[in-house]
């Protein structure tokens, strides 16, 4: 049996079915996965290169197929791409035109500074376009993008409305944010006021068709624009680095943390923190002499 057999809409239907039931994945996750298997099903007619960043999702269609007993339906080229040996080693190419991150070396993701977080500030809050709006309510909540695409137009206008707004993020989990005074209330209404008519989602507000990564890219692009001279890898999720590491610091409670990002436990919320610099651990060390031991000194 060859590829040439499977009609693609039921291989993408059955797939789309088997991996929501792998794990509870978000919307845009399980849509953005159905695009890359598009690709790769091309890629496996064209007999053409498997892009690095396609590797999980070709591990994730060969599972998928081979769980339905459908053997030997993939390239033996597929196949070899998808050995977790080569990936490994480092045999897959990097994607043209970017820079090979060695084996071990991890990106730059840290943190904004302060000073750079409150430049990136004024000039997303000067800015009228929707991708600005998108990136306000990012740095006031530490939201993923991915969920601020996800707001619907009707919800957010009850919302305002009702002081009150409840919605579900990645992984499933419902968050809860009031709208009666401050920050977020602001830049929920200016989002809303740059909204066009007629769009009902975010993503929608961005691109006409709503396809979740052409307005990912909008606002990504956006940002580089705007980030392009802070120091700094530019990448939006260093925003919600920093709303983590801001809140740590301010509260110096892990649960907060968790609270703001909604985290389910605060294991992953650790990860997200950048490690204190000297000063502040100085600092923390007093704080505490002082409050626990500092009557034994006197």
């Amino acid at each position: 049996m060859s590829y040439a057999d499977i009609e693609i809409r039921m291989l993408l239907h059955g797939f789309e079915e088997w991996f929501r039931a792998q794990k509870d994945y978000a919307d845009s996750t399980v849509y953005q996965t159905l695009i890359d298997v598009r690709l790769i099903t091309r890629r496996i007619v064209e007999d053409g290169e498997l892009r690095p960043e396609l590797w999980r999702t070709a591990r994730h269609l060969r599972n998928y197929l081979e769980a339905q007993g459908v053997s030997g339906v993939l390239s033996p080229r597929l196949d070899e791409l998808c050995d977790t040996k080569g990936r490994s080693e480092g045999i897959m190419p990097p994607k043209p035109g970017s820079a090979h991150t060695p084996p071990g070396k991890k990106r730059e993701h840290r943190s904004v500074d302060d000073e750079s977080w409150r430049k990136l500030y004024a000039l997303v809050t000067n800015s009228p376009v929707v991708e600005a709006r998108v990136l306000e309510v990012m740095m006031i909540t530490g939201l993923r993008i991915g969920d601020v695409l996800r707001f619907q137009r009707r919800e957010v206008t009850a919302a305002l409305g009702e002081g009150i707004f409840v919605f579900v993020q990645k992984g499933r989990r419902r968050r809860t944010f009031h709208l009666h005074d401050g920050p977020l209330r602001g830049a929920i209404e200016r989002l809303v006021a740059a909204w066009p008519h007629g769009a009902p989602s975010v993503a929608h507000a961005l691109v006409a068709s709503g396809i979740y990564m052409s307005a990912y890219n909008r606002v990504d692009r956006f940002y580089k624009k705007l980030a392009g001279s802070l120091p700094g890898r530019a990448h939006t999720h260093r925003l919600r680095r920093t709303v983590a590491t801001q809140t740590w610091r301010e509260t110096k409670d892990l649960r907060a943390v968790a609270s703001m990002l909604g985290h389910a436990t605060m294991i992953t919320s650790q990860r997200y923190i950048d490690e204190l610099a000297p000063d502040e651990i100085e600092e923390t060390q007093s704080a505490l002499h002082d409050k626990y031991m500092g009557e034994e000194d006197s």
